[in-house]
């Protein structure tokens, strides 16, 4: 018997993975994959291949990309990278600066663009230096660019400045009255909390008090029986409900009477004299060492220049200190540091000698004259300020009062007259670069003329012109 032939069914292929095989130019790919279940079956294909070549550029190494697409989908399109050319590297171009206007000056940019490829941009933050210049600053701006190199721009800028102000009254408490709202216009305040009220008779408690009244952002104003009425309505207007005054010295110089009906607190800081009164304020501020400007208490000119100043007064007298003062000052917390206005035939050498026995003396600034001294007040403490303010050096009453307004300007009192005796003054605003300033008192006392030419400024405006304010003759140009 013949049995019938059995079928067993194909196995089918079982592909391998395909392999592929470029050529030694990459200009084709063969492509092979080979079954699994019997090695002798085998597909190929070969194509050739294309190409795209990428250029090199700033920064990335340049290639060419070949790419190999077969007909048989069981082939995937395979591609090969071949490197070419290195990075060409930045070209940068020169920079294109940007000058911006601050507060305080400017800034600048540096902005670089490679030659090679415009999208390919570097800005740099510039050092900014400026040299001041009479009726110009110029501002120079350095970098250090992408290559490496150091670039530099200038700008020359024309100064702009503020007019010259002139603040006085018709007489000495009027114009404490202007120094008074100058104050409070730049503090930024409708009132105060603190008024200080000092004599018009005379300078030495006004002067003496000036730090007092810096510290608590207080005005000084004068007082006479003749002007104590224009006070006390001033004091109602300006001082806030609850607030304090302070009145400097004692009942022979301002007489409880001239204030009645004040309804504020009121405390008095008044010895049998000056130097008392000098000491009584110190306790009052709670002096327990450090900075301290010596003075001499029999005339003005020294401790008027030094009332803008951040520190207090000592008035003194003599080749001794009064009792009170030595004890306070042996007393301290922390040794004194004693500055010294004005030369020796008015604070002494003897009295320099106390005073080193009882801290150290950092500095006597003495001129030749109370003008220099003023100037060289003003170049130790003030370096670098805005402006000047300009206070008669032949005489005190319009001076007095505008020590707290000064420290709030962070500005130097420099005493100065017309003529010769305005030299040092002209020096200090030429050497600090100031074209602006106050003028305090009128034209019969410090020329516009003087005022103009101190400040190479062309332009004076009185300030708050009204009932407080002294005509104005019709030349009193100098």
């Amino acid at each position: 018997m013949i049995r019938p032939r059995q079928h067993i069914p194909a196995l089918g292929h079982v592909w391998g993975e395909p392999t592929y095989e470029w050529a030694a130019d990459n200009s084709s790919v063969t492509a092979t994959r080979v079954c699994g279940n019997d090695a002798t079956h085998v597909e190929t294909e070969t194509v050739n291949t294309t190409s795209r070549v990428v250029e090199p550029t700033c920064e990335e190494a340049g290639y060419t990309e070949y790419t190999a697409t077969f007909e048989n989908d069981a082939f995937k399109t395979v591609t090969k990278t071949v490197e070419g050319e290195p990075a060409i590297g930045h070209n940068w171009g020169e920079p294109v600066w940007t000058w911006t206007e601050t507060e305080t000056g400017y800034t600048a940019t540096a902005t670089f663009t490679c030659l090679n490829d415009a999208n390919h941009v570097r800005v740099v933050e510039a050092e900014v230096t400026v040299e001041e210049g009479v009726d110009e600053n110029t501002y120079t701006a350095t970098v250090t660019g992408p290559d490496g190199k150091e670039y530099d721009d200038t700008i020359v800028v024309e100064v702009e400045y503020d007019d010259i102000l002139r603040i006085y009254g018709y007489n000495r408490f009027a114009t404490a009255f202007k120094n008074a709202d100058k104050l409070k216009e730049t503090l930024g305040v409708e009132k105060f909390d603190t008024i200080v009220v000092a004599t018009g008779a005379n300078f030495p408690d006004s002067l003496s008090g000036a730090y007092l009244a810096s510290s608590n952002d207080a005005p000084i104003l004068l007082i006479s029986e003749a002007e104590a009425e224009n006070v006390r309505n001033y004091i109602n207007s300006n001082l806030k409900s609850g607030g304090k005054i302070y009145i400097l010295g004692g009942e022979g110089v301002v007489k409880s009477s001239w204030l009645e009906g004040l309804n504020f607190t009121t405390k008095r800081l008044g010895g049998p004299n000056r130097f008392d009164t000098n000491y009584q304020i110190l306790q009052e501020l709670g002096y327990n060492g450090g900075d301290i400007m010596v003075a001499t208490g029999m005339n003005y000119p020294d401790s008027l220049s030094a009332s803008s100043l951040d520190m207090p007064i000592l008035l003194v007298s003599g080749d001794k200190l009064t009792a009170d003062q030595a004890n306070l000052l042996s007393g301290l917390g922390t040794a004194p540091n004693f500055y010294i206005a004005g030369g020796t035939g008015v604070v002494s050498e003897a009295m320099e000698g106390v005073l080193a026995g009882h801290g150290t003396v950092a500095k006597r600034f003495a001129g030749k004259n109370r003008y220099e001294t003023s100037k060289l007040i003003a170049d130790e403490f003030f370096k670098a300020p805005d402006l000047a303010i300009l206070a008669v050096g032949s005489n005190f009453p319009d001076g007095l009062t505008v020590g707290p307004l000064a420290a709030k300007k962070k500005a130097p009192i420099l005493l100065t007259d017309n003529g010769s005796r305005a030299e040092q003054s002209m020096i200090y605003c030429e050497e600090h670069f100031i074209r602006t300033g106050y003028v305090i008192g009128g034209p019969s006392l410090i020329w516009d003329t003087t005022a103009k030419e101190t400040l190479h400024n062309d332009t004076i405006v009185i300030y708050e012109e009204d009932m407080y304010t002294r005509p104005l003759p019709d030349d009193l140009e100098g």
